[in-house]
């Protein structure tokens, strides 16, 4: 489903799945934040839930005084520790429908291929002196 197309009777929006976990901590929803190392938590507490509330690098690295590069950092270690992070050209998110987690994951995948195909390039690359 994209986002133009209205959700099931009885689905959560985004906005239903935010406040759920603000008011109810030990929710299903919220059951993400319990494998996220201590350090890491109060990072996702600034990510918006769902692609319409995405933050960018930049504005995470202003909230939380971490460096872009740490910000990179985090996500992958929240990402590892099963929070659904995801990212796109407006920044990160917490995932809340299946269609934002499948385009996240298809993108990495196609990074993944594309950093393959630049590896094979360089290791056939001729080098200027040997």
């Amino acid at each position: 489903m994209n986002k133009y197309e209205t959700a099931p009777a009885g689905a959560a929006t985004p906005t239903e799945a935010r406040e759920t976990i603000r008011m109810y901590p030990s929710s299903p929803a919220a059951s993400v934040y319990h494998n996220i190392p201590t350090a890491s938590r109060s990072f996702v507490d600034h990510l918006g839930f769902g692609e319409d509330e995405a933050v960018r690098a930049s504005e995470l690295s202003k909230r939380t005084g971490l460096t872009v590069r740490e910000i990179g950092r985090e996500v992958e270690a929240a990402r590892r520790a099963g929070v659904p992070i995801c990212g796109n050209s407006h920044g990160y998110f917490i995932a809340v429908v299946e269609s934002e987690r499948v385009a996240c994951v298809r993108s990495l995948r196609h990074r993944v291929k594309e950093i393959a195909r630049t590896a094979a390039a360089l290791e056939k690359a001729e080098l200027p002196i040997g």
